[in-house]
């Protein structure tokens, strides 16, 4: 069992140089190392992270069919609408 690095519950000083008094433990925020290692909250913590991906026609002739039913399922009408319209395309383009 590891030990935390602070004393339970912790002593912290005051601004008014009062004696010490204990702090909540549910103040605290007990990485065990944690944070040290991977830099804990920083900005990107707070950003949207988006990623996107790329089919061939071929891969959308695929998977397309799939995405339509699933985008009905989830009431993404304009999802299943635009994969809809790239699937017409194809097939009007012979690709």
């Amino acid at each position: 069992m590891r030990r935390l690095p602070f004393p339970v519950p912790a002593l912290v000083p005051r601004a008014d140089s009062a004696p010490l008094v204990p702090l909540p433990l549910a103040r605290l925020a007990a990485t065990v190392g944690y944070a040290k290692q991977y830099s804990g909250v920083s900005t990107s913590s707070f950003l949207k992270h988006f990623t996107s991906q790329e089919l061939s026609p071929a891969g959308l002739k695929n998977l397309g069919p799939y995405v339509e039913i699933l985008a009905d399922v989830e009431q993404l009408g304009a999802h299943k609408a635009s994969v809809s319209l790239r699937l017409d395309k194809i097939a009007r383009e012979g690709l």
